[in-house]
């Protein structure tokens, strides 16, 4: 748990545009709520890895 929140601060304190962290931060809950027998979940899956 805590070396996800680590991980977690140190990608708000890096260099990065702040719109891809959002992005990650936006997909993650998609992902998050919808369930995983989903297709839509699979499609999003693999389009972003």
């Amino acid at each position: 748990m805590f070396k996800k929140l680590i991980l977690f601060l140190k990608a708000l304190n890096s260099n990065r545009h702040p719109g891809e962290i959002a992005h990650a931060v936006c997909l993650g809950m998609i992902l998050g709520f919808l369930p995983k027998n989903n297709a839509l979940w699979y499609i999003l899956t693999f389009m972003y890895l």
